[in-house]
């Protein structure tokens, strides 16, 4: 009953995407992959004032940003469409790469030292076709997920290797929501890596879209000893503008639309206005992706934590171990942050020297003991049923989990 509701498009696109393929997509991470320098600098001024607009038109104050469609062979007609296409063809360089691909869910997020505390944040999520979820129950994500910063600062994007499994699956009736997370988790077993990315100016990332993310605004505020710095305390200025761009195979999301043709021209025009102010040459475009096949990734500062299976209370430092657990941590799906590492990477990426590899940390979760040369866990951690959803019921009356979606 269920799949005779589906459009019979949707169908079509997931029968294809579930045949056999020949492997040659490269476009997937096996965790998180960063790049700093990936926009041009004479281009930045321009897409960031095209990112505003778009945000103000489709964003701003609404409950969340509305996202938006450029399929593989459409015509941009924007500075950020054409972004988002040299992003697609980036991570997926050949016409064999992208034989699979449909298209590039994009919008933008803009986050300020000057709003409330929590909503300097989002909470743990999975991206996902939000509209198929909701009626039908039918879990699907995007291939690949970016998040490329043209400004810095602000809370950091995290990453755990937590995989949602409902992917191109109807839920059963077994699996119904799970009631809110309790105040101590009884077990802090880990997945097996997380990473930790401070926004850069051009600082460009891509993870797989099935992966549990967010952004702990809580993180940003957090000391050396585990504590949140006074709301008194003076805040550094920052304004974090993000581009996002989801790369899709199994089919384009359910009323995700192109950028009208009124809407581009609007953002063409403020683009153009900005670069003519900023005294740059190059209008946005694909030549404004800085990025080229084969080109070095920046190396994450890596730091090994041992897997804590004890009692684990939330949004606070356990004793004795300098790690700081979220105020949404889950056991097995969620790991602990050590603090002062985690404060030395927020320090660094606001300057310019290589230290502690400029915002970026990389965590690996061992079990305690495991001596040192021994044999290491796999990338990716085993696939769970919805991870976080108690989190994410348990911060509902904050966070709605459709506001949730939008995110890095």
């Amino acid at each position: 009953k269920v799949c005779s509701s589906l459009p019979a498009s949707f169908l079509l696109a997931s029968m294809a995407w579930l045949a056999p393929g020949d492997g040659t997509n490269t476009g997937k991470p096996e965790l998180v992959r960063c790049w700093d320098g990936a926009i041009c600098k004479d281009a930045l001024p321009s897409l960031a004032a095209e990112a505003r607009a778009l945000w103000s038109a489709l964003g701003g104050d609404r409950d969340m940003a509305k996202t938006s469609w450029i399929g593989v062979s459409d015509k941009p007609r924007c500075g950020l469409e054409r972004l988002a296409l040299a992003i697609l063809r980036f991570h997926y360089p050949t016409p064999t790469a992208r034989r699979s691909v449909l298209g590039a869910e994009l919008w933008t997020q803009l986050r300020q030292s000057g709003d409330e505390r929590e909503k300097q944040g989002l909470s743990l999520h999975f991206d996902k076709d939000e509209v198929a979820v909701e009626t039908w129950d039918l879990w699907t994500h995007p291939e690949l997920a970016t998040a490329t910063y043209l400004s810095g600062g602000g809370a950091p994007l995290v990453v755990f290797a937590t995989r949602s499994e409902e992917d191109s699956m109807l839920s059963s009736s077994e699996e119904e929501e799970a009631p809110p997370t309790p105040p101590v988790s009884q077990d802090g077993a880990s997945p097996a890596s997380g990473f930790v990315c401070f926004p850069r100016d051009a600082r460009h990332l891509a993870f797989d879209g099935k992966l549990l993310h967010g952004i702990p605004e809580e993180l940003l505020f957090l000391t050396e000893q585990g504590q949140p710095t006074s709301a008194a305390a003076p805040v550094e200025k920052y304004s974090r503008l993000s581009f996002l761009v989801n790369i899709w195979t199994s089919h384009r999301p359910e009323q995700v639309r192109r950028i009208s043709k009124k809407l581009a021209e609007r953002m063409s025009v403020v683009g153009r206005g900005a670069s003519r102010s900023s005294g740059s040459r190059r209008h946005s475009g694909s030549s404004a992706l800085n990025l080229r096949k084969g080109q070095r990734q920046l190396a994450p500062w890596q730091v090994r934590v041992a897997a804590h299976t004890g009692r684990c209370p939330v949004g606070r430092m356990l004793k004795g171990t300098g790690m700081y657990a979220l105020r949404e941590h889950l056991k097995g799906d969620t790991g602990l942050i050590p603090a002062r590492a985690l404060v030395r990477a927020r320090r660094a990426a606001r300057g310019d020297t290589a230290e502690v590899r400029r915002g970026l940390l990389e965590l690996s979760y061992s079990a305690e003991g495991r001596r040192k040369q021994g044999p290491q866990r796999s990338a990716t951690a085993p696939a769970r049923k919805r991870p976080a959803a108690a989190a994410a019921a348990a911060a509902a009356a904050q966070t709605p989990a459709r506001k949730a979606r939008r995110v890095a």
